[in-house]
C-alpha cells in the first residue's frame, strides 16, 4: 500500500498534472492505507487466536499444561534460578587457576658521574629483555599456590658486556594462619550459592504449584458459571411457561388478571438472572485466561470446560480424623512444601555466610614459603637465553616468611557481621511465620474439604427430593389438584437447590487442590521438569490413615 501511495506521487508531480486537490486525494490514500495497515494488524491476531483456539481443548489438564508454559510468574522463577546458577559460578571462579606471562623490552641511558680512566665511557647504554611466566592457584584449603618462571638477560656497555641471561624458577606458597584458613571458611561462598540456586529452584516449584492451583481454581469457577447460566436459563424458560399458563388461566376466568403479575415478575426476575450469570460467566472465563497467562484476545476464545466435577471417596476421607490428618501432613510438609524447603536452604546459606563474616573479624597472619632455583647463560641472543633456565645450576633457593595485618579499629568486619546475624534472623523469622501459616491453612483447607464433602452429601439427598416435589406438584397441577403459585413455588426451590449444588461441587473441588497445594502434595519433588499430572488434580494426598 505504501507503494501505492509514492507511486500516486510521481504520477501527479513529474507529469505536471494540476495539483489542485491533492492535498485532498493524499490525505483519503493515506487514511485508506491506515485502514488497510489495522485491518491487516486485526487479521493477524485473528489468525494467532485462532491457532489458540484449535490447540485448547476446554480440558482441566489442557489447561494446566497452557499454565505451565505461559504463566509470567513461572517465566520470571525460571529467570531467577539462571541468576543464581551465575552467582554460583561467580563463587567457584575464586578457585580457578589465573595463568599470565609476559615479555618486557627496556633501553636505558644512565649517565656516570665522572669518566673512568679504565673505563673511558660517559653513560651506560643497557638493554634489558624479561619473560615472565606463571600461574596464581588458590585451593580450597586457603593455601596459595604460585609457581612462577622468570628470565632476564641484560646487556651493557660497562657491566654486562656477555649479555648474560639470568634465569629463576619459584614455587611460592602462602598458608594463612588465621583469617581464611580451612575449606570451611573458603567455600562458604560456594557453598552459599549453592544453597541459593537450590533456594531458587524450589522457589519455581512453588511458583509452578501456586500457578497450576489459581488455575485449577479458576477452571472450577468456569465450569461453575456455566452450570449455574444453563440452570437459570432452564429456570427462565420454565418462567415462560408458568406465565404462559397464567394468562391462560386467567383469560378463562379461572384466577385474577392480578394473579399474572406474579408470574411476569417471575420471569423478569429470571432474565436478570440469566444476564447476571452470563456476566459471571465472562468473569469466570476472564479468570481463568488470566491465570493461564493468555492475553485478552486469547482469553476471548477460551472454550467451555469440558471436564465435569469429580466425586471423590467420602469412605476414605472419613477413614482418619482431622486432628490425625494435620499430625501427619506436618511431618510431611517440611520435605514436601517447595516454599518451606526454599526458605530452609536460604537459612542454611545465611548461617554459612555468617561463618564467613565472623572469621573477617580475626588478624591477617600468613606463612609464605617458597623454594626454587637459579640458572645463567652468556652470549645468548633473545629467545636463546632461556637456555639458562637449565644451565649454571648450583643448588636450591629457599624462603620463609610472615605477614601480618590487622585493621585498626575493624568496622568493615563488625558491620559485616551484624549484617548477617540481621539477614539470619529475618529468615528465622520468616520461616517461623510460613510454618505457621501452613499449618493453619492445611487444617482450614482440611474442614472446608471435610464441610463440603458433607454439604454435597446433603444437597444431592435435596435435589432428589425437589426434583420429586416438583415432579409430583407438575402432576397435580394437570389434574387441577394444586394452584399454579404451588408450581411456581415448587419450581423456585428446584432452581434454587440445583444451583447450591453447582456451588458445592465447586467448593469440593477447590478444597481438594487447595489440599494438595497447602500440604505440598502437588508436584513430585524428585523430578526437575513437572508434566501436569490429572490424578492429583482431582483425588486427595495419601496418607497412612487413608489409601
Amino acid at each position: 500500500m505504501l507503494a501505492d501511495v509514492q507511486s500516486w506521487h510521481l504520477e501527479h508531480f513529474s507529469t505536471g498534472h494540476n495539483t489542485e486537490g491533492i492535498g485532498v486525494d493524499l490525505r483519503k490514500n493515506l487514511r485508506h492505507f491506515l485502514f488497510r495497515l489495522v485491518y491487516a494488524f486485526l487479521g493477524c491476531l485473528a489468525y494467532s487466536d485462532l491457532l489458540f483456539a484449535d490447540g485448547y481443548d476446554g480440558s482441566l489438564i489442557e489447561a494446566v499444561r497452557i499454565t505451565l508454559e505461559r504463566e509470567p510468574s513461572i517465566a520470571i522463577s525460571k529467570q531467577q534460578v539462571l541468576v543464581e546458577e551465575g552467582h554460583v559460578l561467580s563463587a567457584q571462579g575464586v578457585f580457578d587457576p589465573t595463568h599470565y606471562a609476559g615479555v618486557i623490552f627496556q633501553r636505558s641511558h644512565t649517565p656516570l658521574a665522572g669518566i673512568n680512566s679504565s673505563v673511558p665511557i660517559s653513560e651506560i647504554r643497557a638493554d634489558v629483555t624479561t619473560y615472565q611466566a606463571g600461574l596464581t592457584q588458590k585451593l580450597r584449603s586457603g593455601i596459595t599456590v604460585n609457581p612462577a618462571l622468570t628470565v632476564t638477560r641484560t646487556s651493557d656497555n660497562y657491566l654486562n658486556t656477555t649479555a648474560p641471561s639470568n634465569a629463576n624458577i619459584a614455587l611460592n606458597f602462602t598458608l594463612p594462619l588465621l583469617k581464611g584458613r580451612g575449606e570451611q571458611v573458603t567455600t562458604a561462598f560456594e557453598k552459599a550459592a549453592l544453597l541459593n540456586r537450590d533456594a531458587a529452584f524450589q522457589s519455581e516449584k512453588h511458583a509452578i504449584s501456586s500457578s497450576i492451583t489459581k488455575t485449577v481454581v479458576a477452571y472450577w469457577d468456569y465450569l461453575a458459571a456455566a452450570q449455574a447460566l444453563d440452570i437459570v436459563r432452564a429456570a427462565e424458560e420454565r418462567a415462560k411457561n408458568l406465565l404462559s399458563d397464567a394468562q391462560k388461566l386467567a383469560a378463562g376466568d379461572e384466577i385474577a388478571p392480578g394473579e399474572v403479575k406474579k408470574y411476569e415478575a417471575k420471569l423478569l426476575s429470571g432474565a436478570g438472572n440469566r444476564i447476571s450469570a452470563e456476566q459471571s460467566l465472562v468473569e469466570a472465563r476472564s479468570n481463568l485466561g488470566l491465570a493461564m497467562g493468555l492475553n485478552g484476545p486469547e482469553i476471548m476464545l477460551i472454550a467451555l470446560p469440558s471436564d465435569s466435577f469429580h466425586l471423590i471417596d467420602v469412605t476414605a476421607l472419613g477413614a482418619i480424623s482431622i486432628h490425625d490428618m494435620i499430625i501427619e501432613f506436618t511431618a510431611m510438609v517440611q520435605n514436601l512444601r517447595s516454599d518451606m524447603i526454599s526458605v530452609d536452604s536460604r537459612l542454611h546459606a545465611a548461617q554459612t555466610l555468617l561463618l564467613v563474616a565472623a572469621d573477617a573479624q580475626k588478624p591477617q597472619l600468613d606463612l609464605v614459603l617458597g623454594v626454587g632455583y637459579n640458572g645463567l647463560t652468556e652470549y645468548q641472543q633473545d629467545p636463546a637465553a632461556l637456555n639458562a633456565l637449565a644451565n649454571n645450576i648450583r643448588g636450591l633457593n629457599a624462603s620463609a616468611g610472615v605477614n601480618y595485618s590487622w585493621p585498626g579499629n575493624n568496622r568493615a568486619a563488625q558491620g559485616l557481621v551484624l549484617q548477617r546475624s540481621a539477614e539470619l534472623e529475618q529468615i528465622q523469622v520468616e520461616r517461623r511465620a510460613l510454618m505457621n501459616n501452613i499449618l493453619s491453612s492445611i487444617e482450614v483447607r482440611l474442614n472446608s474439604l471435610k464441610s463440603a464433602v458433607a454439604q454435597l452429601k446433603q444437597i444431592k439427598a435435596e435435589i432428589l427430593i425437589q426434583r420429586e416435589v416438583y415432579e409430583n406438584e407438575k402432576k397435580k397441577y394437570r389434574y387441577g389438584l394444586t394452584t399454579l403459585l404451588d408450581l411456581f413455588t415448587s419450581e423456585t426451590l428446584l432452581t434454587n437447590v440445583q444451583l447450591d449444588e453447582v456451588n458445592v461441587q465447586r467448593n469440593l473441588a477447590q478444597a481438594l487442590i487447595r489440599v494438595r497445594f497447602e500440604t505440598g502434595t502437588l508436584l513430585d519433588q524428585g523430578t526437575q521438569i513437572q508434566n501436569p499430572d490429572n490424578l492429583r488434580l482431582v483425588t486427595m494426598p495419601e496418607l497412612a490413615g487413608i489409601r
